[in-house]
């Protein structure tokens, strides 16, 4: 074994039992830009029901740090011609460290007939992600925005 292959490895040890030190270095901004989200790669669709008032997605992680990071809860905002709606979940999932994770996010989002009939032919929409992240070394809100998302499905 190369002792440079190990770095990561000792990176996320120091962070649980040397996290002062490194948070002079890793601050939680350096810690925001190590986290890609995305909503296309797992090619599952964003669902809204107007029947239930329900909305489900699938939302990719890709933790490109040696310190694995807890989404204590997260936001998703979802906006398409006409309408938008929002899931929110306060279930903790760990990321870890050099990895990618799915999470599934479910909620409840009310929404109008009047708006759900212009929304429900929207071919494209945005989605607004926010989440509070905490790690060993720092804890931070995160906000991200997707544009020019195409797999909304407004049923």
């Amino acid at each position: 074994m190369h002792a440079f292959t190990q770095i990561p490895t000792v990176l996320k040890y120091a962070g649980k039992y040397a996290a002062l030190s490194l948070r002079l270095f890793y601050d939680a901004k350096k810690l925001d830009s190590f986290l890609i989200f995305d909503v296309s790669a797992s090619g599952d669709m964003i669902n809204y029901q107007y029947v239930s008032q329900d909305c489900t997605c699938w939302i990719v992680v890709s933790n490109f740090s040696p310190f694995d990071y807890t989404i204590d809860r997260i936001k998703i905002e979802v906006a398409v011609e006409g309408g938008s709606f929002s899931c929110t979940n306060t279930t903790p999932y760990l990321v870890e460290g050099n990895s990618r994770k799915q999470i599934y996010v479910k909620g409840s989002s009310p929404m109008t007939k009047e708006v759900w009939e212009m929304a429900k032919n929207s071919k494209r929409g945005w989605v607004n992600i926010e989440a509070r992240i905490n790690t060993s070394i720092h804890s931070f809100n995160l906000t991200r925005q997707i544009t020019d998302v195409k797999n909304i499905r407004v049923l």
